[in-house]
Parts: structure tokens; sequence; C-alpha cells
């Protein structure tokens, strides 16, 4: 819950014009990741399933790739708070 508050405040912030962060792009790609994500969920299932059955199963690799990637960063911002916090 912390991390969710947290990437929530640096995007609100960066969206306002708060561009203090050295590293914007890294917030700037959860954003785009969130957006995507939501997009994509938003999509009729069927219809991606029967195009990834159909010659791009690439597709579900992709995201099963890019979600270990980001569950490794998740993971590792969520042990450094809990350290700092303690």
């Amino acid at each position: 819950m912390i991390m969710k508050k947290i990437i929530l405040e640096s995007l609100r912030n960066l969206s306002e014009g708060d561009n203090k962060h050295v590293n914007y792009m890294f917030f700037q790609n959860l954003n785009t990741i969130k957006e995507a994500v939501d997009s994509m969920l938003a999509m009729d299932p069927s219809t991606l399933d029967t195009i990834i059955t159909n010659g791009h199963d690439w597709a579900a690799d992709h995201i099963s790739t890019s979600k270990d990637d980001v569950e490794e960063v998740y993971n590792f911002f969520k042990n450094k708070i809990s350290d700092v916090q303690k």
C-alpha cells in the first residue's frame, strides 16, 4: 500500500509539472505501463485470446517476462522501504 501511495504521489507531481525528480523517466515509464495495462484489460478477453492463439503467442510471452521484471523492481522497492521504516 505504501509503495502504491509513493508511486501515485510521484506520478501526480509529474503531471503537475514538478520535474524535480532526477529519474522522471522511471515514473513516466510506470505511467505508460499502467495506461497500457489498463487499456488491454478493458479489451475483450475473447478477442485477445483468439489473436494470441492464432500465431501471436509472442504477446503472452512478452507479458510474462514483463510481469517478472516489474515484480522484481516492485519487490526491490518494497524491501528497501520496509528496511527504511524499521
